[in-house]
């Protein structure tokens, strides 16, 4: 006999795999339970469903248990129903909720009419959340309109409205994505309008300064520039490199408005500038507009982070990728540590040093060190460097010159007194 629950149907053998309406096809209706020995069953309601088989023999059977002068084997099928993906989320506007939308809310753009709207300055963000539950969801894409990002994959996006003008919001695409769940996705539109008005906040510099592989340094300002002509000599570029013995202003040769990002300037200089210069950057102000009529206030001297190369050593052995079972190596292929990384001197774990993949900045591993009795003067060598041609470690032939050497580093709750690279 079968034993199907609340939530489930018994289906005739009638149906097709063209059907997707079973309604002629119904049986019975769970809680039931039947004697067929082939059953059809449709699972019409979200959650954990248990199908329980009893089978009754005679004699005894692998996995039977006697009862009542029988041998009696029970299974239970348990089976996972999905709900259809219900999106629901908020808008905030600093902590203020603007917009509430429940998984049973479904806005129609023939209504945005009736919609509430939201008034923000040029420059100010509204935040959105993703607060799906129903269906399971494991992914979902943002997709805006007038702000800095046309979408966003993040379950609370951050967007900034920086040109004035009356919005639709935009909307969201919710899914499941996971191989472990069946495929499932719906979207929703955002049922807010955003009016976006000229700010009442000063029109300033935002963040720092950059300089990008073809020298040109850019920075971003609080809002969107609407006109930037002639303004060159307002500009103070300070370049000193102590190796060099230079210390000279370089005039700007251009400034204008980047082409993709309105916030953002781009300054060309009328000389070279190489990544081992320090660089400021003054303004003083002079005509440089906003959209909404604001003019850039001066700033004092900024400084400018310099562009790097790409890394020249390749990522397998940058990232501590090739595994190795030889703890001397620290677990990784292209390094050596040699019988002092044996903490408690008996050739097994912990190691001072070890290739782990449970911290990582990218790839899947990084090299971890750890002391259980305090500093410890241990070194950790990248081996393998060859005077022709490339290792299999990745390690180009290095030609004279100087390198700069940095690593990203995680730190646990510990306190490090000294780290030498």
């Amino acid at each position: 006999s079968w034993s199907i629950p609340s939530g489930t149907k018994l289906l005739s053998n009638d149906f097709t795999e063209n059907d997707s309406i079973y309604t002629e096809f119904v049986t019975g209706s769970g809680p039931l339970s039947t004697d067929e020995n082939l059953v059809n069953v449709l699972f019409d309601e979200p959650g954990i469903k248990e199908i329980k088989l009893r089978n009754v023999f005679k004699d005894s059977v692998t996995e039977s248990v006697q009862m009542n002068g029988n041998w009696i084997v029970d299974k239970t099928f348990t089976v996972t129903v999905f709900d259809d993906v219900k999106p629901a989320f908020q808008v905030l506007k600093g902590t203020d909720v603007v917009l509430s939308v429940s998984e049973a809310d479904m806005p129609d753009e023939a209504n945005s009419a009736s919609w509430a709207t939201v008034t923000i300055e040029a420059g100010e963000q509204l935040t959105y959340v993703d607060n799906t539950t129903v269906g399971e969801p494991d992914a979902r894409t943002w997709t805006f309109n007038g702000g800095n990002m046309d979408t966003s994959g993040a379950a609370s996006a951050n967007v900034s409205y920086n040109g004035l003008g009356n919005f639709l919001a935009g909307s969201i695409n919710s899914r499941r994505n996971s191989p472990d769940k069946p495929d499932g996705e719906t979207s929703k539109l955002i049922p807010l309008k955003i009016e976006v008005i000229p700010s009442t906040q000063p029109f300033v510099l935002n963040g720092g300064m950059l300089e990008n592989a073809t020298e040109v340094i850019s920075f971003n300002v609080t809002g969107e520039i609407a006109t930037l002509t002639g303004e060159e000599g307002n500009f103070t570029v300070n370049v000193v490199n102590i190796a060099a013995g230079f210390n000279q202003n370089i005039p700007v040769q251009s400034a204008v408005i980047n082409g993709s990002d309105a916030t953002q300037i781009d300054l060309t200089l009328s000389a070279p500038i190489y990544n081992s210069d320090n660089i400021t950057v003054e303004y003083s102000s002079g005509n440089i507009i906003s959209i909404d009529s604001r003019t850039l206030e001066s700033f004092s001297a900024t400084n400018v982070t310099m562009h790097r190369n790409d890394n020249i050593i390749g990522d397998v052995y940058a990232g501590f990728e090739s595994e190795s079972t030889n703890w001397k190596k620290g677990l990784c292929n292209g390094f050596w540590v040699g019988n002092s990384n044996d903490i408690n001197n008996d050739t097994n774990p912990p190691y001072y040093f070890s290739r782990v993949t449970s911290e990582k900045n990218s790839g899947s591993a990084s090299m971890k060190f750890e002391s259980l009795s305090g500093i410890t003067n241990i070194t950790l060598q990248g081996s393998n460097f060859t005077k022709g041609g490339q290792t299999p470690h990745g390690i180009p032939t290095l030609q004279a010159g100087s390198y700069e050497v940095s690593y990203f580093i995680y730190l646990d709750t510990i306190v490090i007194s000294k780290f030498r690279i």
